[in-house]
């Protein structure tokens, strides 16, 4: 059998180890898998790093999440002491236990840096926080600014405030009633009679 290949007929063989270039490369041995220091329902903690264990999608797959163990002590810009990968891991759409993302991260840096005191712990939990409930629950859920206490400013006179169950004003009528001998056409001037 032949095949055709840039125009040409090629004949369709392998080469034979003689008419190979070079030594023919070995499988690469399997890398063997990290042991697991701490785990709870989503995310472990291995010899090297945080990992995720959490499925997502349609069909369910595992979320390949890894921050290696040299880069936890990052921080969040603009918010000293607050974890990079809290602040950052709370607004993905697939991490759906904010409390088990903290815990894990939390025994991440108690068991790879267990006298660290760039993360603080407190200020990471709140700011985390506070960004899932914004991006999963919405706004209003998690104000960034709490309302302003004082007097209700008043409102103009010309309007008319109402309450939830109130029905709108009784609004003019902007339409004349033609006399039963005469037909009405609008010539434009009637609106607001």
């Amino acid at each position: 059998m032949t095949l055709y290949k840039n125009d040409a007929l090629i004949p369709k063989r392998l080469p034979s180890a003689a008419e190979t270039p070079g030594p023919i490369p070995e499988q690469e041995a399997p890398t063997p898998t990290p042991r697991i220091l701490w785990l709870n329902s989503r995310w472990a903690v291995t010899e090297h790093a945080l990992e995720s264990r959490t499925t997502a999608g349609d069909p369910p797959r595992l979320v390949d999440y890894v921050i290696e163990a040299p880069r936890l002590l990052r921080v969040h810009q603009g918010a000293p002491g607050v974890s990079m990968w809290a602040a950052q891991l709370a607004a993905k759409s697939w991490v759906d236990d904010v409390e088990a993302m903290l815990e894990a991260i939390e025994q991440a840096l108690l068991i790879h840096y267990p006298a660290q005191t760039v993360v603080d712990l407190a200020a990471t939990d709140m700011e985390a926080r506070r960004i899932w409930n914004r991006s999963h629950l919405g706004p209003r859920a998690a104000p960034d600014v709490a309302p302003v206490a004082g007097p209700k400013p008043e409102a103009p006179p010309d309007v008319v405030e109402s309450g939830p169950n109130d029905f709108p004003p009784e609004l003019p009528d902007i339409h004349r009633e033609a006399d039963d001998d005469e037909e009405f056409e609008p010539d434009g001037n009637d609106i607001g009679d």
